[in-house]
């Protein structure tokens, strides 16, 4: 990516927004859920469609990550004091830390569950370990935590995109979708 760019590529731009929709669907799905009544078919159901948008959401992190490591970052604006690139920087590896923890932790504690993953009714994942109640209540607490932690982060980075917005700061223009320019492709750009 030429260092001149104010802005992620495309796809990365793309991956991060459905990132962020999976994220929202996925959580919002676990702290309904949590409240059905238990052993019934709607409580199954909404478990199913979260792990369903759980599983989706680790891929397009793992994808996130590989897209990551093909360029350097768009450069915050040059105003912003040196504490908030740092503060920057720490929040978005530990997102990505607790994205990874709260999706790893969600899916392989369902592998030691008796429950498994049925993929928005379309397939059942095969469980790859045997059940194990004490592993999964290790791993659902991990997962409570993680998605918790991961919440209070993501409402910060929120109110960071925002402050700056208000600001004219530049920065929300960084993770948004390029405009070809006339003759150019925009991966040239």
């Amino acid at each position: 990516m030429n260092t001149m760019n104010k802005t992620y590529p495309n796809p990365f731009v793309a991956s991060h927004w459905l990132l962020a929709l999976l994220v929202i669907a996925a959580a919002a799905l676990g702290w309904y859920m949590v409240d059905i009544p238990q052993r019934t078919p709607e409580r199954a159901y909404f478990f199913n469609l979260h792990k369903s948008f759980g599983l989706l959401a680790l891929i397009m992190i793992l994808l996130l990550t590989m897209q990551r490591r093909r360029f350097s970052p768009p450069p915050l604006p040059a105003t912003l004091p040196p504490w908030q690139h740092r503060a920057a920087a720490w929040g978005h590896l530990a997102m990505y830390l607790l994205l990874l923890g709260s999706a790893l932790s969600g899916y392989v504690g369902t592998n030691f569950s008796r429950w498994g993953i049925d993929f928005f009714g379309l397939f059942s994942l095969p469980s790859w370990g045997p059940e194990n109640r004490e592993a999964y209540q290790f791993l659902k607490i991990v997962h409570i935590w993680t998605t918790n932690l991961l919440a209070a982060l993501v409402a910060l980075h929120v109110a960071a995109v925002i402050k700056h917005a208000v600001h004219g700061e530049g920065v929300l223009r960084r993770m948004w979708f390029r405009h070809p320019v006339p003759g150019r492709s925009a991966d040239a750009e």
